[in-house]
């Protein structure tokens, strides 16, 4: 049996393959969501750019959901090579929080009334595709559903040929721990990040007593903190961070992971379009990878309301989608990159660019207030 009403098949079983289906669903497209399972309720945590959130509320998420956001009205850089901190306001820029901080499961609890129009097919083995110029088919149980355009949005998904999208990657050589900790004292409307010679360290706090952590850190560091006990490796952490909070154990939700960036050439082929992880993966220093997924899903959607009886899966239309996004992730991508290759490089040349780069930055920062609004305004920081 062939179903031949187009549709949009989203593909993806993160926070934006189920955005993007939902916004899909509120233009009313019939939308396919192939997923591996039910949006998970863990302890991931995200930074929100304030631009986004009024953009929640136009896809219907309930009043609970921003109840529960955590406002970042501060964020302090620390250069803890030269001693230099710079310090970010809202109230500088006019603005009532420079980030918000949203956990995993208020995603969860939000998403589960909200995609009711959605028709979620569990991704397995049973699923096979076929792709050619007027359509993705994707077959399943003995049907066809033929689907004018496939939004993949996981990165790593089997469907991504990296030849046809041109794909290269870059390896840090550093590894990301992740975990959230308690405290009872603390700043916590203030996020930190500092700068060391060893690593990258992030403080997010998420509500009056938590706080989410991402530690990038080269080999050495690494292997060092991982060797330890838990209460060795927050006494280590403790000294790291001085008094901004009291650590408590246990720690929670501790993962390490490998960090890389990839680069495309384009960013779709045929009738298959990629979009978050899938499209741009980059440094997490910024935490701006989340916040560039929801940008692709913000572009595409002022597209689609420009151009409402379009087929979004042709090429014209995909390729004014792919130029619009371009610059965006090219300059953050970019930023990022150029930033991990002088903090981390060893070689001696690198480190005595790396002192005159991080200088002159830190002297525009204290002094311009154009490159602090610039920062703010791309969301940078």
């Amino acid at each position: 049996m062939v179903n031949n009403k187009k549709i949009i098949a989203v593909k993806g079983s993160g926070m934006i393959a189920c955005l993007c289906s939902l916004m899909l669903a509120k233009f009313g497209h019939d939308v396919i969501h192939v997923s591996k399972g039910v949006t998970k309720k863990n302890d991931m945590f995200f930074a929100i750019t304030p631009t986004s959130i009024e953009w929640f509320r136009e896809l219907g998420f309930p009043d609970i959901f921003f109840d529960q956001l955590h406002k970042i009205s501060e964020i302090q850089l620390f250069d803890e090579i030269y001693g230099n901190e710079i310090n970010f306001k809202a109230d500088d820029f006019y603005i009532d929080s420079l980030a918000y901080m949203a956990k995993q499961k208020n995603f969860a609890e939000a998403l589960k009334d909200l995609n009711t129009n959605i028709n979620t097919i569990v991704d397995d083995a049973s699923i096979s595709y076929s792709f050619n110029d007027e359509s993705v088919d994707i077959h399943i149980n003995g049907d066809t559903i033929k689907a004018s355009l496939l939004i993949i949005c996981d990165d790593g998904d089997s469907l991504i040929n990296e030849e046809k999208f041109h794909s290269t990657a870059i390896e840090y050589d550093q590894t990301a721990l992740t975990f959230v900790f308690k405290s009872e004292d603390g700043i916590f409307n203030q996020a930190s990040q500092y700068f060391y010679e060893d690593s990258i360290l992030a403080l997010l706090p998420l509500d009056s007593n938590e706080v989410g952590v991402v530690w990038s850190c080269n080999k050495t560091l690494k292997n060092y903190l991982l060797s330890l006990e838990e209460i060795d490796f927050v006494t280590i952490l403790q000294e790291r961070i001085k008094k901004i909070f009291n650590i408590e154990v246990p720690l929670k939700n501790r993962h390490a992971f490998d960090l890389r960036a990839k680069n495309l050439e384009s960013i779709f082929n045929k009738r298959i379009l990629l979009m978050g992880d899938a499209a741009h993966t980059i440094h997490p220093m910024a935490g701006q990878g989340f916040n560039l997924g929801l940008r692709d899903i913000q572009c595409f959607e002022k597209l689609i309301a420009e151009k409402s009886t379009m087929d979004f899966g042709a090429r014209n239309f995909l390729r004014k989608y792919e130029r619009m996004r371009a610059r965006d992730v090219t300059q953050l991508s970019t930023l990022t990159t150029s930033i991990s290759n002088i903090l981390f490089e060893n070689k001696s040349f690198i480190k005595k660019a790396r002192n005159k780069f991080l200088l002159s930055s830190v002297s525009k920062l204290k002094s311009s207030k154009y490159f602090k609004n610039y920062l703010v305004k791309q969301a940078i920081l």
